[in-house]
């Protein structure tokens, strides 16, 4: 059994260690703790939602939350553009080649064309994720540039460059034996190929340039309603 002196001074230890206890509280809060400051930064780069971080007041942690969401939707966007861009320029590098071992001045053209939409839109993607309010506008000039060009090709090889299915006929030799017309089969196949590729760049071009025009407003938003601060550390992180 303990004295009644030990007793004593063991209380006497206890309050001084929960007192001592306070203090270090009162003087660390506000403080940004090694390790938790961290953890939060972490647990926000995975969600970004949660910035409890004991370091910023609710107001901070409120503006932090907010300049999160309004800056989701751009990064997107921002990895969109980024996807097409490396499509772009890939397959243009691609048809430049088999342009150049075909010596074919139009596909060289278009090819080239391609080529330079995607190296462009790699360079403007990330400004977008940057929050720079000129992005929007270059990523859809880019798409209605390349869709122009696309455009022009299926024209051209509608009409003036169109392929003479009697011509291949000629060459070829008669097929009636077969059952077979192939200039009607030319024609038919240069018209719906052509047509499909009109189709789907009016659809696709146009519909990505649309895409990024409607996320000006959104950036514009973004930029208004928060603080540089809360900005430049969302962009830093993946959220």
């Amino acid at each position: 059994m303990p004295t009644p002196e030990c007793e004593r001074r063991l209380a006497a230890s206890s309050r001084r260690r929960r007192g001592e206890g306070k203090l270090w509280r009162k003087e660390t809060r506000g403080r940004s703790i090694p390790g938790r400051g961290a953890a939060a930064d972490g647990r926000m780069s995975r969600a970004g939602r949660d910035v409890s971080n004991p370091s910023l007041t609710a107001v901070d942690q409120q503006l932090l939350q907010k300049a999160a969401e309004l800056h989701r939707p751009l990064a997107r966007a921002s990895a969109v553009a980024r996807g097409n861009a490396l499509g772009y320029a890939a397959f243009g590098a691609l048809s430049l080649l088999v342009a150049l071992v075909g010596l074919d001045p139009l596909g060289l053209a278009i090819s080239a064309l391609v080529t330079g939409v995607g190296v462009v839109q790699l360079r403007a993607a990330p400004r977008l994720r940057q929050g720079d309010p000129t992005a929007p506008r270059v990523l859809a000039r880019n798409e209605l540039v390349l869709m122009a060009g696309i455009l022009v090709y299926c024209l051209l090889q509608l009409t003036v460059l169109r392929t003479s299915g009697a011509e291949l006929q000629a060459r070829v030799g008669g097929t009636g034996d077969l059952g077979l017309d192939l200039a009607e089969l030319t024609d038919w196949m240069t018209t719906t190929i052509y047509s499909a590729f009109l189709g789907t760049t009016l659809l696709y071009q146009g519909g990505l340039a649309l895409y990024f025009l409607r996320r000006r407003p959104m950036l514009e938003r973004y930029l208004a309603e928060t603080p540089a601060w809360a900005r430049s550390v969302v962009e830093s992180l993946r959220v």
